[in-house]
């Protein structure tokens, strides 16, 4: 977050606070929010023509600091779109603002050669390893550490099979204190 600027640091927060793939972002709008019931709703948008993956709407339940930090933004801001391109359009190279935000902050491995141009990530924003849907994993998994019922999370990412969402999450560590206490709880 310190290689972000305050656009940067928004959009990676709200990307591992919603989950919202890079699309659904991307034409999300400050209508889109219930702030009082800290509610962000994807759905379609026919003036951008756009419509979410399997067509349906989805509420995703919002943390208390991401729903503050867009209703400070809302007063600010000059578009309907949270993230708009210059043009005030959706915009369409979120990928591209991730991977900057990584390599600024020296996180790319180094190793990732891509395009025709054959662009090292050891000195430019390209590296394999960011991707923002990676970051839909992270709210998965958080998510789901933190106690949201799996079903739950499934209705939040919008995945038809529970096995999709369960494909998300990554394990706990072992020696995490929510595991013992989970132990204790179902213990005899």
């Amino acid at each position: 977050m310190k290689a972000a600027d305050a656009d940067d640091a928004a959009l990676l927060l709200f990307l591992v606070g919603t989950g919202c793939r890079e699309q659904e972002a991307a034409h999300a709008e400050y209508t889109d929010f219930d702030f009082a019931h800290r509610i962000f709703t994807v759905q379609k948008k026919d003036q951008w023509g756009f419509l979410p993956k399997s067509y349906e709407a989805r509420d995703i339940t919002l943390g208390a600091e991401l729903v503050e930090l867009f209703k400070e933004r809302k007063k600010h801001a000059t578009s309907t779109l949270l993230f708009p391109n210059t043009t005030g359009q959706p915009d369409g190279h979120l990928l591209r603002i991730v991977k900057g935000v990584a390599f600024r902050a020296g996180l790319n491995c180094t190793k990732c050669i891509m395009g025709k141009a054959r662009l090292s990530c050891k000195d430019n924003p390209v590296c394999k390893a960011h991707f923002t849907h990676r970051l839909r994993k992270t709210f998965a998994t958080r998510r789901h550490h933190a106690g949201t019922p799996l079903r739950d999370l499934q209705g939040m990412l919008g995945h038809e099979s529970l096995q999709t969402t369960q494909d998300y999450l990554a394990e706990s560590d072992r020696k995490d204190a929510r595991l013992r206490e989970a132990a204790d709880k179902a213990s005899f």
